[in-house]
């Protein structure tokens, strides 16, 4: 019975993840049609907050740093193909990029 729990627990941790991963993308989306980066921040940093993760804080908000990379560089061109390149690294978003 212990077995069937630990895949539940997992099952809903890695379906927790990919819903992140899909708004992160959402909001890579909005950020491409010019939405102010910072709201894009704290409306991410809520949506993690949102899904209750397990786990050490450094890790929960990684993705979050994606966009703050973004924010904090001067180069905003630079930034831009960073930003584009870690998130078509993200293997569960391959392919979905239109």
């Amino acid at each position: 019975m212990i077995y069937r729990d630990s895949q539940n627990y997992e099952y809903i941790n890695k379906h927790k993840r990919d819903n992140i991963k899909d708004d992160l993308f959402e909001c890579y989306k909005k950020l491409c049609k010019g939405e102010n980066v910072n709201k894009l921040i704290r409306s991410h940093k809520r949506f993690i907050i949102g899904m209750e993760l397990n786990g050490k804080n450094k890790n929960k908000y990684k993705t979050v740093s994606y966009l703050e990379h973004y924010s904090n560089t001067k180069n905003k061109v630079g930034a831009m193909i960073v930003l584009t390149n870690t998130i078509n690294g993200i293997s569960y978003l391959r392919g979905r990029i239109s």
